[in-house]
């Protein structure tokens, strides 16, 4: 599972890892970059919405 690795990886609980990912909150900046590096992204993939609303 993903969040599971990610969560072991940036030192943060499962839960933490899925408010991220439904927005609930977003992670610190630091953080970020080091999930861009862990996913082999530039950051600006995970701030820029790829499917812009209609």
């Amino acid at each position: 599972m993903l969040a599971k690795w990610l969560a072991k990886e940036v030192g943060r609980d499962r839960s933490t890892i899925s408010r991220w990912c439904t927005n609930d909150m977003q992670p610190p900046v630091e953080v970020l970059f080091r999930i861009a590096e862990l996913l082999e992204v530039d950051v600006c993939d995970l701030l820029v919405r790829s499917n812009p609303p209609d």
